[in-house]
């Protein structure tokens, strides 16, 4: 892997020999939902440092999150499908409640991460991101969407979540990682039109038997998620930041 510098941009060439720019700039359609988790359990996924993020002393949120990318960069990758499931987290430095995660910017753990397609998965190393490559499909009209997950031959989950209106948004927040054992913070962009619903109505999750099931499951998430969400537009992720 390597790169060459600008003021503004960097160019990089990743283990698959394609080259992208960073800050990296995308267009893509997301749905997804967020469930509401046992917040104990949820720590211990995440690495030292970070914190979970609690709607209530023992709860915290998990978010599964389909991801279809019609651009990358350039068209330097071909589009491909991605499903993220994170969970809300915070540096063990702030305060972590929802409130001053939200005016410090929220950021979520990135906990898996399949893609469709190699490329794809190289395409994360760049900022450690756990990507591994399965089958992500999705199905369905504007309204709803039918997501399949599967990894290894094991299906993981297939999540139905129902699409809610959507407004103009443009805002910033950031996801961590630590895919080498160093934790980094990664400033994320996005600018289009998103919306936030209820979820408990429109939306159901059956998970599968592949082993990050029975992990969703020790997680006490169940069937029925807390919200709804959907974004379509420009997704723009900046470049890694450790996080000290």
């Amino acid at each position: 892997m390597s790169d060459s510098s600008s003021d503004d941009e960097r160019t990089v060439e990743l283990s698959s020999g394609h080259e992208v720019t960073l800050p990296l700039s995308t267009t893509a359609t997301m749905a997804g939902s967020v469930f509401v988790a046992t917040a104990d359990v949820a720590e211990r996924l995440l690495p030292d440092g970070l914190t979970p993020v609690r709607v209530t002393p023992a709860r915290t949120a998990v978010l599964l999150l389909g991801v279809e990318y019609h651009r990358v960069d350039r068209n330097q990758l071909s589009p491909y499908n991605e499903f993220g499931i994170f969970l809300p987290a915070v540096p063990e430095t702030e305060v972590a409640t929802p409130l001053a995660a939200v005016r410090g910017g929220l950021g979520g753990y990135t906990w898996q991460l399949p893609v469709t397609t190699d490329p794809a998965r190289a395409l994360g190393e760049l900022w450690q991101y756990p990507k591994t490559v399965g089958t992500v499909t999705f199905e369905g009209e504007d309204s709803r969407r039918q997501s399949t997950v599967s990894v290894d031959g094991q299906r993981v989950l297939t999540l139905e979540t129902g699409r809610p209106r959507t407004v103009p948004v443009e805002l910033s927040t950031r996801s961590y990682t630590d895919g080498d054992g160093t934790v980094r913070s990664v400033p994320v962009h996005v600018d289009g039109d998103g919306g936030l619903g209820p979820g408990w109505r429109s939306s159901h999750l059956d998970l599968g038997e592949h082993p990050w099931a029975d992990r969703l499951r020790v997680l006490g998430i169940g069937s029925r998620p807390l919200l709804s969400v959907s974004f379509d537009g420009e997704f723009v992720i900046d470049p890694p930041e450790r996080l000290d």
